[in-house]
């Protein structure tokens, strides 16, 4: 296993974590909720700190446009 499937595996695990205490018993939440969630709190719930990490995201992924427009957002 490479580096970046070990951070994925380890970043999945802590989801897991996250849904299963986060939330209302019974809901089922799913990871992007949950990373919304862990975003939110490691950023101190700063939205242009959530924005850009979001964006950096979208540019990782090559949706160059729509990070452009997120951090013309986030200034």
């Amino acid at each position: 296993m490479d580096n970046r499937q070990n951070q994925v595996t380890v970043i999945k695990a802590f989801l897991s974590n996250i849904k299963k205490n986060s939330f209302v018993d019974g809901y089922e939440a799913t990871d992007e909720e949950a990373m919304g969630l862990l975003l939110a709190s490691l950023f101190e719930w700063d939205g242009k700190a959530i924005m850009k990490s979001c964006a950096w995201a979208l540019e990782d992924a090559n949706f160059h446009t729509e990070c452009e427009k997120i951090m013309e957002m986030a200034k």
